[in-house]
């Protein structure tokens, strides 16, 4: 990888686009000012009724199929044991779809969930960890296919003298040659309800056959190709 000497300036110029965009662009009519006299952000509300079930306080995102969409680990701990549920949440693309098996509401991740693989073949493994008083720490292997758990790239992102120094970088990916965003990613070291995430980004490739690797992290900044 190459270092891009002009980020700074391509940073800066971004920025100074984005304000402008914000401060001088006309108003919708369906946007409603802030506290701060700008523009609101526009959200709209995705499938009330499929996750409105889910409570949560747990929660992971992660592409085990690694068709190229991350999909959803929400856990329960805002009930009495016998109530607490745990749902998985495949992304179609436009929709979620609840895929939880019986598998998982056995023991379910009432203080903590992580996705990791630890087996190193490519398909992304689940841990969960249960406070109740029958509860475990369980572990499952995920058994994609051979062919389909190929399907995807694991990055590892090191300082200059190899140490994982980096938690906070934006790790983004290209269809090679191109600017077409296949996915992103955030290097987190921290995050997980009394659980810990790992350092290596996974994702999913879906049929991608190459890509470039983009890393931005926060020391001038500074981007890595």
């Amino acid at each position: 990888m190459n270092r891009n000497p002009g980020i700074r300036a391509g940073i800066t110029a971004t920025l100074i686009l984005v304000s402008l965009l914000l401060l001088g662009a006309p108003r919708s009519e369906n946007q409603q000012p802030s506290s701060r006299g700008a523009a609101a952000p526009l959200f709209e509300a995705v499938q009330l009724d499929l996750f409105a079930i889910s409570g949560g306080q747990p929660n992971c995102w992660a592409d085990f199929d690694n068709d190229g969409r991350p999909d959803l680990y929400v856990s329960s701990y805002i009930d009495k044991p016998v109530n607490e549920k745990d749902f998985l949440y495949h992304n179609e693309g436009n929709r979620f779809v609840d895929v939880t098996t019986d598998l998982f509401r056995k023991h379910g991740a009432t203080h903590g969930l992580q996705w990791a693989d630890y087996d190193k073949d490519g398909a992304i493994d689940l841990a969960l960890a249960n406070n109740n008083p029958d509860g475990r720490n369980a572990l499952y292997r995920n058994l994609l296919p051979a062919a389909q758990a190929r399907r995807s790239l694991e990055v590892v992102v090191l300082d200059g003298k190899g140490r994982y120094t980096r938690a906070g970088s934006e790790v983004q990916l290209y269809a090679a040659g191109t600017r077409k965003v296949v996915g992103g990613r955030i290097v987190d070291s921290g995050s997980g309800y009394t659980s810990q995430s790992q350092i290596p980004v996974h994702f999913g490739l879906s049929d991608v056959m190459r890509v470039d690797v983009e890393v931005t992290y926060f020391s001038s900044p500074r981007t890595m190709r």
